[in-house]
């Protein structure tokens, strides 16, 4: 076949091509039960050209470390930057008692907890993982936080293993999963021992994991006792001995709705054996080390934020005060996006959503709450892969109904800079090609640009301070 033949077929092929594009409806053209779409002709001539992704405030970042003292530019940031706080009434002051605790927790011997719950984004540690390095580093305190018994899905930074019966009970979950009467605990879940079992645990084993979570001193375990009493023993190996040796004490403190068996071990310890037996319901291990801050990575696949009403608030609110919780993130939406279609779906949700705060604020009054709005997601609509249509509708009522029930809110999608930015974290392999979870590297960035965030609104905290001394 001549040249001049293929030419002329290849041209009269993208000439019928462009013809169909041209001259097909906007909806499509119905076949039967099948749609049929052609991308326009300006989407074939101008494809969406993605632009790198780098946090939207790097700019801003960069000014306000150089200019720290800056009033002005700190209210900037407050005012129009993608990964700024929106705040109840706009009360700058929102954090300071929470940063106040932060500041002093070290010097007065306390490990206070940031408690992050969130879906199957949190998964793996992630995003926890980079906000909890770098409040350890700028606030002290070590260790990974508090884990269950039993995780869904193994973590890099606690490697755990476990012998014996231990049936989980929580309100998420298949339908092999057993629920209970609001008996799950902080961690939203319990396991269930009548007898004996032996968990251990091996700390920061991946060579990714921050060396903050890289032992522990401080475990404790919490716990809701049945008739007879719960024993308790523990075995470290520390990297010094290189040998296991028992821990030196055992605390026993808290009520009879629940309980808190606490060890400070000698020396810190990468890997250690706790021993149960009797009969209660275990609520979690706390792996803690020195004094500061201490952040719970807590996973709940599936779920929405709807759980915490289905939690007894008595119990809820004895564990949060044994410990000493100073701030608690709820980071959810995401599994309601693609569900959500119109006002009256998304109504419901947010009334459901500021229920779920308003126990909280009950059951922990003296804690902030954070709550932390779904990310960019996609999904193909009419034949090309965009942002869920009513992402933006989404975002505005989760963010005034969070404001109304007292607690900030912090947005993913406008961290991300908005509609159809997903799709640029997909083609930089910081999104999966579900084009909805995160990869390390991209929940590392969420996790940084939260960080950045809530370290930015600490150092601002620090100059209106300053200058309220400097005033008098």
């Amino acid at each position: 076949m001549r040249c001049r033949t293929v030419l002329l077929f290849l041209a009269g092929v993208v000439a019928l091509l462009a013809l169909a594009c041209r001259l097909m409806p906007a909806e499509g053209l119905r076949l039967g039960p099948f749609t049929l779409r052609t991308p326009t002709l300006s989407q074939v001539m101008y494809p969406e050209v993605l632009s790198p992704v780098v946090s939207v405030d790097t700019a801003e970042m960069a000014a306000l470390q150089r200019y720290h003292d800056s009033t002005a530019l700190y209210r900037h940031w407050m005012d129009s930057s993608g990964c700024r706080f929106w705040l109840p009434d706009n009360d700058e002051s929102f954090f300071d008692s929470l940063f106040a605790a932060m500041e002093t927790a070290a010097q007065h011997g306390r490990r206070l907890r940031v408690m992050h719950y969130g879906d199957s984004q949190l998964e793996m540690d992630h995003i926890s993982s980079r906000l909890r390095a770098r409040l350890q580093e700028r606030f002290g305190g070590g260790g990974p936080g508090m884990v269950p018994l039993q995780p869904i899905v193994s973590s890099p930074t606690v490697s755990q293993w476990h012998s014996g019966e231990l049936p989980r009970l929580a309100p998420f979950g298949d339908s092999l999963t057993i629920r209970s009467q609001g008996n799950y605990g902080p961690l939203v879940q319990c396991f269930r021992l009548e007898g004996r079992t032996v968990s251990s645990f091996l700390l920061g084993r991946n060579k990714h994991c921050d060396e903050h979570v890289r032992q522990c001193s401080h475990v404790g375990v919490l716990y809701r006792p049945h008739a007879a009493l719960l024993h308790t023993s523990m075995v470290v190996q520390s990297p010094k001995q290189g040998r296991a040796a028992p821990a030196d004490t055992s605390i026993l403190s808290g009520d009879s709705l629940v309980a808190l068996a606490l060890w400070d071990a000698d020396t810190a310890a990468t890997r250690l054996r706790v021993t149960l037996q009797g009969s209660a319901e275990v609520y979690g291990v706390l792996l803690d080390d020195a004094p500061g801050v201490a952040v719970d990575n807590i996973p709940m696949r599936g779920c929405s934020g709807q759980q915490f009403t289905q939690i007894d608030s008595a119990l809820l609110a004895a564990s949060y005060a044994l410990l000493d919780v100073g701030l608690i993130i709820l980071q959810f939406g995401g599994n309601s996006v693609p569900f959500i279609k119109g006002e009256k779906a998304l109504e419901t949700y947010c009334q459901s959503i500021g229920r779920q705060i308003d126990r909280l604020h009950r059951c922990c009054p003296h804690a902030s709450i954070l709550f932390v709005g779904p990310a960019d997601m996609a999904a193909q609509i009419d034949g090309t892969i965009q942002s869920y249509p009513y992402m933006e509708r989404i975002i505005d009522g989760l963010r005034a109904t969070v404001n109304a029930h007292g607690a900030a809110y912090w947005s993913q999608y406008d961290a991300m800079g908005g509609r159809n930015t997903i799709k640029s974290w997909v083609r930089q392999g910081l999104a999966g090609s579900d084009y909805i979870h995160f990869s390390q590297q991209g929940a590392d960035l969420m996790g940084d640009l939260l960080a950045d965030a809530l370290l930015t609104m600490y150092r601002y905290y620090r100059l209106r301070r300053t200058s309220r001394s400097d005033s008098l």
